[in-house]
């Protein structure tokens, strides 16, 4: 058995925050994976629980969980540290920084003291009329009721790193579990107010092989330890890895590397990991696992919307591959099916991105890999096939494996449909042709069934295809991973008639998205945004768009999304001046991740989907495929409304036409407010009212006037 390298110590051992109410982020939906449980929190009969995806709630008694994961209440998803309060609030620290309050009524205040200087919160200790908040970056003194930093500790002693993990008080002394050993503090008479948390020299400090994960309060003594542990059933308990030891015993080896183990002093010692969710243990049984909902993977590098409303998202694959690896389905209401190696026909996944992904016009799904050629979900048979495209070999032809054949090696990284039905595919470093067109609706294609274009021996050559498109008046246009655009056409019948290039471009460093507008073709290139016009048969580079970009996706003609690798998204309406063309939406706003990979967009319920490094983003663009006419579907929320509730900033109406002019009345009839929209888009408007605190609570009337329709509703506003 290995050396716990406990530290046992006798008897003993930022500048101010800003207060922010919970951030609105009304147009987000954000969805990130729950596999990580990092800390626990027993309240009453409940059971919370932070993890990478959000607050998870169980009642251990009814076998009932639910997870919050709404930005306007947890704009990070990564939590990191529980506790609670005398008065019942809990309180919740992210890996980012934000420090939320949920109070007893369900309420959320946001406190991004931490997170403006990029502190991961690590623990959370309440202790008096303060809370003592441990972060990657030193130790803080938080006060909960003005919701403001007190002081903070940046240097601790005579140690180099400033990491805390974790935090306890015994005998009027504050003890640190550091990165460099334990750290502790005499805090009696009041001395954790008037301490000089700028001078390193308050700290008393002693130096371990490891660092300090765990502060244990055991016979009137702190024991410090560098791994996950707890005293359950009067026996420590702790964990090496994945194994789970309890007195002297190895009692446990889970599937995931445990992230914490507590007692909670009811006979049941709860174990949390880091890729196989949280357990509950009598200490004789084998535990029980408790799995959550949700994605299973972070890093979503594509994403393709099917014609059923359905998501799907490809993740990266290591090698050999995890098991929350693969392809993600997401119903879009709230179940996910995980399509990893172990799905019927899928095979495997190789190592590396899955980088290909389309929700093809007949209902399946096409995945390319790096390394096992291509596979397709059959929604008939239910199950994959895999498909034989490009690779090392010298194969020309593009064929099904038998379900008994080996992997061969092969790489698509694009796909897309044209207006005539047929699949195209980008084949990797193959010189018999980097372009297939096969017949979409062929289960298992014969000679006839498919087409290879542009050889080695071709001037249009591309030797990996990872960005392609379909115009609306029937281009093929294509991008390569070195810089190359490529526009082609056909007559509709492309395995007979061929194909004719109409234009090919190089030097564009890399072109890894393509999005379409009535008139021009949007590329995600290494040089910025270019442009080709399918007119005027020209493309030009759009020089007030930055480089960085990594995906496009057109909303309108006249609207382009732009994704980049570490500014979020940009809003480029190409039709204003350059000053006023262009608006960022990033993490302060409630997006997801900074880091965009892929975005598809939804233009029948009006939503933009964005995949990112940290999960998956849905951004509400205020409008839907269909212009607005009349008022009959109108949306009015939150209703009511509430002044005391930190989370309502807003009375937003939705789907309400083009031209609208709304306001607000008492029920005498006398004015309150006329609304401005907030969002002018083509085919609907939307606005928002935030009720002056000076009006009375009780019933108000909006009406909303246009050149087709008036509308009128009831609004309670609450103290």
């Amino acid at each position: 058995m290995k050396n716990n390298h406990c530290l046992r110590v006798g008897a003993l051992v930022l500048v101010l925050g800003a207060f922010l109410p919970a951030a609105s982020f009304q147009r987000f939906k954000n969805f990130a994976p729950p596999i990580s449980v990092n800390d626990i929190l027993f309240s009453g009969n409940m059971v919370w629980a932070a993890t990478s995806g959000g607050l998870f709630k169980l009642d251990p008694v009814k076998q009932t969980g639910t997870l919050e994961s709404n930005p306007s209440k947890l704009p990070d998803l990564e939590i990191t540290a529980l506790a609670e309060d005398e008065k019942g609030n809990i309180w919740i620290g992210s890996r980012r920084g934000y420090l939320i309050k949920k109070q007893p009524n369900d309420a959320y205040v946001i406190n991004s003291s931490y997170f403006a200087f990029q502190w991961e919160i690590t623990h959370i200790l309440p202790y008096g009329n303060n809370l003592i908040i441990a972060s990657d970056k030193g130790c803080s003194i938080f006060d909960p009721d003005k919701m403001v930093a007190l002081k903070n500790a940046e240097k601790i002693g005579s140690f180099k790193s400033a990491t805390v993990y974790t935090s306890a008080v015994l005998h009027d002394t504050l003890y640190l579990g550091c990165k460099e050993g334990m750290a502790w503090l005499d805090i009696g008479d009041n001395r954790l107010e008037t301490a000089n948390f700028y001078d390193q020299q308050i700290w008393t400090t002693r130096s371990a092989p490891e660092p300090i994960k765990t502060l244990l309060v055991r016979n009137n003594a702190v024991n410090g330890f560098n791994r996950p542990a707890d005293y359950f059933k009067n026996e420590l308990t702790y964990a090496d890895s994945t194994e789970v030891s309890y007195g002297r015993t190895r009692s446990l080896n889970l599937p995931g590397i445990v992230t914490f183990v507590k007692s909670d002093g009811k006979g049941t010692c709860w174990i949390g990991t880091q890729t196989d969710y949280f357990f509950a243990w009598d200490g004789e049984e084998n535990p029980i696992q408790y799995k959550i909902k949700g994605m299973t993977f972070a890093n979503a590098s594509n994403i393709s919307l099917s014609s059923r409303g359905e998501v799907w998202l490809s993740s990266n694959v290591s090698s050999p591959p995890f098991w929350y690896q693969g392809v993600l389905q997401y119903d879009g209401d709230s179940e996910w099916t995980l399509h990893n190696s172990s799905a019927e026909g899928m095979g495997k996944l190789g190592g590396g991105a899955v980088v290909g992904l389309l929700a093809d016009i007949y209902g399946d799904v096409w995945v390319g890999t790096t390394e096992t050629n291509v596979k397709r979900y059959n929604r008939e048979s239910d199950r994959w096939y895999r498909y034989f495209v490009s690779g090392r070999s010298g194969y020309s032809g593009f064929r099904r494996f038998k379900d008994d054949e080996d992997n061969s090696w092969g790489k698509a990284d694009a796909f897309c449909n044209d207006s005539s039905g047929y699949l195209w595919i980008g084949s990797w470093e193959h010189y018999s042709g980097c372009l297939i067109c096969v017949k979409g609706d062929a289960l298992d294609p014969g000679d006839g069934d498919y087409r290879r274009y542009y050889p080695q021996s071709s001037p249009h050559f591309v030797l990996n295809v990872n960005a392609l498109g379909a115009s609306p008046d029937g281009a093929i246009v294509a991008g390569g991973a070195g810089g190359e655009i490529l526009i082609a056409r056909h007559d509709g019948t492309p395995l007979d008639g061929g194909v004719e290039t109409e234009n090919f471009y190089r030097d564009f460093i890399t072109v890894p998205d393509v999005t379409f507008t009535r008139s021009n073709a949007y590329f995600a290139t290494g040089k910025g945004l270019a442009v080709y016009s399918f007119e005027q048969k020209q493309l030009s580079i759009d020089s007030s768009v930055t480089t960085g970009i990594t995906s496009v996706e057109a909303e309108s003609n006249n609207v382009i999304w732009i994704g980049t690798n570490n500014d979020g998204l940009i809003r480029y309406d190409v039709a204003k001046n350059e000053q006023d063309s262009k608006t960022t939406v990033d993490e302060t706003a409630g997006l997801i991740s900074n880091q965009i990979n892929d975005m598809a967009l939804d233009k029948v319920n009006g939503h933009l989907w964005i995949a990112a490094t940290e999960g998956v983003s849905r951004y509400d663009l205020a409008q839907t495929g269909a212009s607005i006419g009349t008022h009959e579907k109108v949306r009015v929320y939150p209703n009511p409304f509430s002044f005391s509730n930190p989370n309502h900033r807003e009375v937003f109406f939705k789907r309400l036409p083009a031209n609208t002019s709304l306001a607000v009345y008492d029920l005498g009839g006398a004015l309150v407010a006329e609304v401005e929209p907030s969002i002018k888009a083509d085919r609907e408007w939307t606005f928002g009212w935030s009720p002056d605190r000076r009006i009375m609570p009780g019933t108000y009337f909006y009406v909303a006037q246009s050149e087709t329709d008036n509308s009128a509703g009831k609004i309670i506003i609450n103290p």
